[in-house]
């Protein structure tokens, strides 16, 4: 599912109404000269960055999983995916 620019869905912190297990946010991965880093574009400050692809891609994964953790707790609302890609051949 895509969605427009200028749409933004939030969900409350109930369990029922949060994103479906199927929903999932872009992550961009970067490799610089001194490893590798990570930002989610639908949640800012969501970062990561380490030596290697693989440790990145775990880091990452957690920080989503630990921002939207502490989003629930506080009662606020969490952002719905709404990034997508798309691949461009040189």
């Amino acid at each position: 599912m895509s969605l427009a620019v200028d749409e933004w869905t939030e969900y409350p912190a109930s369990e029922e109404a949060r994103p479906s297990a199927a929903s999932s946010y872009v992550v961009v991965l970067e490799h610089g000269s001194s490893g590798y880093g990570a930002y989610v574009p639908d949640l800012p400050g969501v970062v990561a960055a380490g030596d290697t692809e693989a440790e990145v891609r775990t880091l990452i994964a957690g920080a989503i999983e630990l921002h939207l953790e502490a989003l629930r707790e506080a009662g606020e609302p969490v952002p719905a995916p709404r990034t997508t890609t798309i691949s461009v051949g040189a």
